[in-house]
């Protein structure tokens, strides 16, 4: 599984050192970023791609293997399945990397290695024994608002977050991260951990313990980045009345 990995961390790779390189020549507010900004930027560019990536792998595999449906057996696996963890590895061995090289630089960065932690657990695991892909492979779906919260980002280093795209990502943002990750994503722990309860139980004990420690875990992280995009969308739409009334 490791080395079925390594060819999307060298993606990865490579498309972070080609953003590094190729962005301040060809973005003007880029050339003007700071080494460790410069990096941010770049390791961005690569999340979107994953979002590319993986959003359109997860719905295929869910389609074609029904991994989404409410009764799907912790035991269906499929190459599409597979490649969906494999390819999740790859970039997150590749932002592991980075993260570690800027811990001093970056802020909230304890956070995303214990989620980082995680994902090699869940996702490795599944990738190596072909179970629990039920879960896994439609959690991949979650990345298509990945492209919206990396905008929002771009859009703010480039000195727009007083434009109406900005204004309209935002709120698309936050419509998509509360469908996919809040309600979707609630969704499937519930119909994973308590509908399909006796099935989870019949799994080698190492596979169900690592799930019901994991899938709550992943679902609390949502939680509490939705609530911190609740905070910034309340925050650009009342912060400005509130500080002219103060």
């Amino acid at each position: 599984m490791v080395m079925a990995s390594l060819p999307w961390t060298v993606m990865y790779a490579s498309i972070f050192f080609a953003s590094r390189l190729f962005g301040p020549a060809m973005i003007p507010h880029v050339a003007k970023l700071k080494e460790a900004d410069l990096s941010y930027w770049a390791i961005t560019m690569c999340s979107m791609v994953n979002s590319f990536v993986l959003t359109p792998l997860g719905y295929r595999a869910c389609k074609e293997s029904g991994y989404w449906n409410a009764d799907a057996p912790f035991t269906v696996s499929s190459q599409l399945g597979w490649t969906c963890c494999v390819a999740l590895c790859g970039y997150t061995l590749w932002d592991s990397i980075i993260l570690i090289y800027y811990r001093k630089e970056w802020t909230g960065i304890n956070m995303y290695i214990m989620h980082h932690i995680g994902v090699f657990a869940a996702w490795g695991t599944a990738a190596a024994t072909g179970l629990v892909l039920n879960i896994v492979v439609p959690i991949c779906v979650l990345e298509a608002t990945g492209p919206f919260v990396n905008l929002r980002w771009l859009l703010s280093t480039a000195g727009l977050k007083d434009s109406k795209l900005y204004i309209y990502n935002g709120a698309v943002m936050f419509v998509s991260y509360f469908l996919l990750r809040v309600v979707f994503n609630t969704w499937l722990c519930f119909t994973r951990l308590w509908v399909q309860r006796d099935a989870l139980f019949q799994l080698p004990m190492g596979i169900y313990t690592l799930t019901i420690a994991c899938v709550p875990a992943n679902l609390g992280v949502q939680y509490l980045w939705f609530s911190m995009i609740l905070k910034g969308i309340i925050k650009l739409l009342f912060g400005k009345k509130d500080k002219k009334a103060t």
